[in-house]
């Protein structure tokens, strides 16, 4: 679907989607949601465009649900290193290891969650997440606990954030200061 500005109606229905296909906690669904927001806020804010695309796939045989999120803007080291403490990144593939940081942004105001927290949800739920970046690929495979970085030999011209959520609805996920959703 391609998309025109901040939409958060996307969020809410992805974040629904998510929610049918696993056992998440009402927190856990609102955290999920606002980071899905922060990573379409991303491409309004520092890729450089308003359009952007997103895919959402279920796959039930293989208990997988895979979403992307795609841009045609400057890229992610582009973006970061408008900001001085971030002059030191010279490669793509450095500079999407850094956007996934807790904090890092190319805004001077507290930002920076959205990668960072789909990171950690994709972690505890054994999935695997894949941004592309102008020439930088970066690829972590959680279930195999390996993180993969190459060198696109062609460029892709914007950053594709491809995540694949397991939804074997066996777990039950819910954020750490939740203990009240175990009983």
């Amino acid at each position: 679907m391609r998309l025109t500005g901040l939409n958060t109606e996307i969020a809410d229905e992805i974040t629904d989607i998510l929610d049918y296909h696993l056992r998440i906690s009402e927190g856990l669904k609102g955290s999920l949601r606002l980071s899905i927001s922060e990573a379409i806020t991303n491409v309004i804010d520092h890729s450089g465009v308003k359009n952007y695309y997103i895919c959402c796939w279920n796959y039930p045989s293989l208990k997988q649900i895979r979403l992307c999120i795609a841009d045609l803007g400057v890229g992610i080291r582009s973006s970061l290193t408008k900001r001085s403490e971030y002059s030191y990144i010279k490669n793509d593939h450095q500079a999407i290891l850094k956007a996934i940081e807790n904090g890092v942004s190319s805004r001077p105001e507290k930002a920076g969650l959205g990668l960072d927290h789909i990171s950690r949800f994709l972690r505890v739920n054994k999935g695997q997440l894949c941004i592309i970046s102008c020439r930088g690929k970066v690829f972590w495979k959680f279930d195999q606990g390996k993180t993969l970085v190459q060198q696109m030999k062609t460029p892709f011209q914007g950053t594709i954030i491809k995540m694949i959520i397991n939804s074997d609805r066996e777990s039950l996920y819910f954020l750490s200061n939740e203990t009240e959703y175990l009983f």
